[in-house]
């Protein structure tokens, strides 16, 4: 409507943006559902490892403090 296209299209775009939001992050941790999955190879073309999906991991799984990081003791603020 703003540039002179039909409200038909832009109402098309605000409704495929909420099934997207629906489908991606709502349905798999409310239903389990996983609808919409990236694909491994692309995943590992940018250098990330495959997410495990919400509760579905193991249950056990060792925690890593610092994430692997020694990031150091550091300074508080207002001492030396």
């Amino acid at each position: 409507m703003l540039i002179g296209n039909s409200i038909f299209l832009q109402v098309l775009g605000v409704v495929a943006g909420h099934v997207y939001y629906f489908a991606h992050f709502i349905a798999p941790q409310a239903y389990g559902w996983t609808l919409i999955k990236t694909p491994v190879l692309v995943i590992e073309s940018f250098g990330g490892a495959p997410a495990v999906p919400p509760g579905r991991g193991a249950l056990n799984a060792p925690q890593r403090p610092n994430a692997g990081r020694n990031w150091g003791a550091g300074n508080a603020l207002g001492t030396r």
